[in-house]
């Protein structure tokens, strides 16, 4: 790989907490005790151990070059905003299984490998746009996440709590560790996928429908190459690729105490997770997000929303990628159906001009079909999220660019009704029966796997 100098941006005189001496956002909290603040930051760093480490996060930028080069597509998946403790074993063990199963149709029908990054094990802190909640006459600071504050309306709840920092950390670590060993052990290994995966069914009635047939179709062909394998003695013992985990770096002062020297490369690592993002909210050049994540090895993601700067979004680029090293930019694009044409565009050509610069585009097809409801609760539409996904790809394949991976907001729970829509043929009234999550709606199991099923022809590949 060639290496192409973009900018002359040096790392020598960055260290860990050289963000504090850049303009202050305001997505980072205030903490009014510093002494204590100062305390459960050197026990981060000295009696913590990290949630993943650094030859992982090496090894995900080797599979993100093959994204890079057009040999293998993304699965990103979770929730906006995890709550600290809220999933037991078995509800991860079932987030595993239909990030795999979903995971393994996209494998089987595009005839690729891909790369599986789950949006856990750290997801526990957001930016909110409003900084205050108000609610008849009361009004105290947003919830910003159980890293932060406490979802409570009172005004002890929502005060930054850093002693918080540390049930994140244990949090992520207790996660991480299921995680493992659900990939470590056989669970998921080809040998017993028929079992978790063939009894996952869609339960749609009285509806005639090609996705369900795909499915039928998908798992029918699996099955007789398993068997195949086995009739001839071949191995399928084999565990199917790992996950790994990513966030937005929101929590600096949590960040900065997660990031390792690694011995062999002499690189800062931030150890948190493999991969960070960096959001809109705290996308600025003088900032202390970006000041951070310049420093660090893990790849990056960018979110890129409607109206965003394109001159700007490429100096960000260069910065954050000076050597242009593939692997290492992700662009997270979440237009919204309305402004998906039109941005789009922009972005593309400003790419073609730029053609150059190694980067990954990914699909976020949830953020920007949000909708609040006269009660307060969100929802989306899944007509919308497919009809951005169509025209994205459409759009994509007309520019001969490759769309190198999509991002969902996705729960196993099959009766959920966050999101309306799609063959399960929920509506509007029943959101409130089965809303469950903090923040964003979610798609649940049966409309994950609709909509795999569906992105994948339109990628052409059914």
């Amino acid at each position: 790989m060639k290496t192409i100098m973009i900018q002359n941006v040096s790392k020598e005189n960055w260290k860990p907490d050289s963000w504090q001496n850049k303009e202050k956002s305001k997505y980072v909290p205030i903490y009014k005790n510093t002494k204590k603040l100062n305390k459960i930051k050197t026990t981060l760093k000295t009696k913590r151990n990290p949630i993943v480490f650094a030859n992982e996060i090496r090894d995900l930028k080797k599979e993100l070059v093959k994204v890079n080069d057009n040999k293998s597509f993304i699965l990103q998946g979770g929730e906006c905003t995890e709550g600290l403790y809220d999933k037991t074993t078995t509800e991860l063990i079932d987030f595993v299984k239909l990030f795999i199963e979903l995971s393994i149709i996209i494998s089987y029908v595009k005839e690729t490998s891909v790369v599986n990054i789950g949006s856990i094990a750290g997801q526990y802190s957001k930016s909110i746009s409003n900084m205050t909640e108000k609610r008849n006459d009361e009004e105290f600071p947003s919830y910003f996440g159980d890293m932060i504050n406490n979802i409570e309306f009172d005004n002890k709840s929502r005060e930054p709590e850093p002693k918080r920092m540390l049930m994140a950390h244990d949090s992520s670590v207790n996660t991480m560790n299921v995680i493992r060993a659900i990939f470590m052990s056989r669970y998921v290994s080809l040998e017993y996928m028929e079992e978790w995966m063939c009894n996952s069914t869609l339960m749609y009635t009285d509806i005639d429908f090609n996705v369900y047939n795909c499915y039928k179709y998908a798992i029918s062909s699996i099955k007789q190459a398993m068997k195949f394998s086995q009739n001839n003695n071949m191995s399928i013992k084999n565990n199917i690729s790992r996950m790994y985990t990513s966030h937005e770096g929101l929590s600096l002062d949590y960040e900065e105490c997660m990031v390792k020297k690694d011995t062999m490369t002499n690189k800062y690592y931030d150890c948190s997770s493999h991969m960070l993002w960096l959001g809109e909210k705290t996308r600025s050049m003088k900032g202390q997000h970006i000041e951070f994540l310049r420093g660090i090895e893990n790849p990056v993601g960018i979110t890129v929303g409607p109206d965003f700067d394109k001159n700007e979004l490429i100096e960000i680029i260069k910065y954050l990628n000076p050597t242009n090293e593939k692997g290492k930019i992700i662009l997270i694009c979440r237009f919204g159906l309305k402004n998906v044409t039109t941005d789009l565009h922009i972005l593309l050509n400003e790419l073609e001009r730029n053609a150059h610069l190694n980067v990954i585009l990914m699909l976020d097809p949830m953020y920007g079909n949000t909708i609040r409801l006269d009660n307060g609760l969100k929802t989306r539409e899944f007509q919308d999220i497919l009809h951005e996904t169509s025209k994205f790809f459409r759009i994509c394949q007309g520019k001969n660019v490759y769309v190198g991976g999509v991002n969902l907001e996705i729960t196993t729970d099959d009766k959920s009704s966050e999101c309306v829509g799609g063959l399960i043929n929920n509506n509007i009234s029943d959101i409130e029966r089965t809303f469950n999550c903090k923040y964003d709606p979610r798609l649940n199991k049966s409309q994950c796997i609709e909509y795999i099923f569906l992105m994948c022809k339109y990628y052409e590949i059914l």
